[in-house]
């Protein structure tokens, strides 16, 4: 039932017969009888926002010739295995939202031949995938090896996700360590009955930017032996889409790497002057912190100072599965935890931010709102507008979450409070209007993540003390490993050249295009 007083305490219960009887509003959920965790995971999802104000969205952007070509060549034939990498904001993730609907089609719209993955809930959200966890079947992924292998190999679901599987997508790369992919590999060719080639023969579509978050514990992908057998095909995406500021993105790729002088310093240091001339339309600049408490203390003062009534919203959660282990009950709640809330408490001007990619309105994860109000019925929806001008009221979503056999369906609003955000939380979005301290940064990536998150410089504002050398810290093992990627891609005469060797022989020009990738195996921006 939903609450009559609405207040924090007496939330509003998102229950399933009024949803029932509202348009593009999220089904009920119901324990499925059935043994099989595919059944749960192929619920059709719910359109869960309804646009009240705003003009017809703008249609997705097209390819551009870089990202076209990666495109024809993951859908050769043989199904060649990539490494797709680049700057924030080159169009990464919405270059594998491409991928992911062709390799669809050439195995006729099956989900199961096409795993879409990423190492946390929110990347994964992004993409419209899972956890690698959840996919592999190996529950939390610690403890030890040789048993988490074992279980995922012999357990009925993940088996059978692995045997169906013929293209496995990885995005986020960055944050996967090598122990992981090298357990993947293991569980992959015992399934597949094929230890002879890398994953069994499944096609690799891996994404990342290195340069970004790095794993929470271990090292690299890269550095694993596996990484170059593999045989993956490494490009590099050039043209930057996020940022359309020719000098902005040229401080960004500065920071991205590490090399910055006096110079970039100042231009960065020009974005704590006080006036940005943010537009007056009641839509706040998001906080952007390294931790969390910090971001817990803003959102929390910001609320209450509202005086307006307060809506709480409690999920509705439908478990799937034996609940007996208690680590793995935990392990699912913390992840979907860090999805989206079990409680929303919203006011009118309370500051919002998306948690799901909408396109039929112009929504990404990561858009930025201010509720307006919320409608006059018994579920009290709220109601957004945006930083792109339009209105609409925002309605509840489904979030999955799973591992091994026990899966959780959470239904909730896709909102959450955008007064902060985490550092960390924040991959993968796109974000207008951005405030963060730098100084606090103490995590190699962490100052480029933030910065690389804004559109332009003047979505950018500064907070704290002045930005420095010592807040911009990079790891020199990813500083080397895309230095010998770039040096692969050079002709032979040049790299002898640059290696101080001999005068260079004759090679034939490059024409520019994807098929020169079987020269080497590898291509770059500047092949396009």
């Amino acid at each position: 039932m939903s609450s009559k007083k609405g207040s924090i305490d007496d939330p509003i219960e998102l229950t399933a017969s009024p949803l029932c009887k509202t348009r593009n509003v999220a089904p009920e959920i119901i324990l499925i009888d059935s043994e099989s965790e595919e059944e749960v995971e192929e619920t059709k999802k719910p359109t869960p926002v309804s646009s009240s104000t705003s003009s017809s969205p703008s249609p997705s952007p097209s390819l551009n010739e870089e990202q076209a070509a990666i495109l024809e060549y993951v859908n050769r034939s043989e199904s060649p295995s990539i490494f797709m990498t680049g700057s924030a904001g080159t169009g990464k993730s919405f270059l594998l939202r491409e991928i992911i609907q062709t390799r669809k089609a050439r195995w006729f719209g099956s989900d199961e031949a096409v795993a879409v993955t990423a190492p946390t809930g929110i990347a994964a959200s992004n993409i419209g995938g899972r956890t690698i966890h959840s996919f592999a079947g190996i529950g939390t992924g610690v403890g030890d090896r040789e048993k988490i292998i074992k279980k995922a190999v012999n357990a009925k679901h993940s088996c059978h996700r692995w045997y169906k599987c013929k293209t496995l997508i990885i995005d986020e790369i960055s944050m996967l360590d090598s122990s992981l992919f090298e357990m993947l590999n293991e569980i992959a060719q015992n399934v597949k009955n094929d230890s002879i080639r890398p994953f069994g023969g499944i096609q690799l579509i891996i994404s990342g930017d290195f340069y970004q978050l790095p794993p929470v514990k271990g090292r690299f992908a890269f550095t694993s032996p596996l990484w170059t057998q593999s045989g993956l095909r490494s490009f590099v995406l050039k043209e930057v889409m996020r940022q359309k500021e020719d000098r902005f993105v040229n401080l960004l790729n500065k920071f991205r790497t590490g090399e910055i002088g006096a110079a970039e310093l100042d231009d960065i240091n020009e974005c704590h002057e006080d006036v940005l001339g943010f537009p007056d339309d009641g839509i706040l600049p998001t906080k952007l912190y390294c931790k969390n408490k910090d971001v817990d203390a803003e959102n929390n003062y910001h609320l209450k100072a509202l005086t307006t009534r307060p809506y709480t919203f409690r999920s509705r959660d439908v478990w799937k599965g034996p609940t007996r282990k208690k680590f793995e009950v935990d392990f699912i709640l913390q992840q979907i935890q860090r999805k989206v809330n079990d409680l929303i408490c919203l006011k009118e001007q309370s500051q919002v931010m998306c948690l799901k990619n909408f396109p039929d309105v112009g929504l990404v994860n990561g858009s930025r709102g201010v509720v307006v109000g919320f409608e006059r019925s018994e579920q009290a929806y709220p109601i957004v507008k945006w930083t792109g001008g339009n209105t609409t009221t925002v309605k509840p979503a489904v979030f999955d979450q799973g591992v091994s056999k026990l899966f959780l369906q959470r239904m909730q609003l896709p909102l959450k409070l955008a007064w902060a955000l985490t550092i960390h939380k924040c991959q993968g979005m796109t974000i207008s209007r951005a405030e963060m301290k730098l100084s606090d940064a103490f995590e190699q990536g962490q100052a480029y993540v933030a910065l690389s998150r804004i559109e332009s410089k003047s979505g950018l504002k500064l907070l704290g003390e002045r930005v420095t050398q010592k807040d911009i810290k990079t790891n020199p093992a990813v500083t080397n490993f895309y230095a010998n990627l770039e040096n692969r891609q050079r002709p032979e005469g040049e790299k002898r050249k640059a290696q101080g060797g001999g005068s260079e022989k004759p090679h034939h020009k490059r024409q520019g295009n994807h098929r020169d990738l079987e020269d080497d195996g590898y291509c770059m921006g500047d092949m396009f």
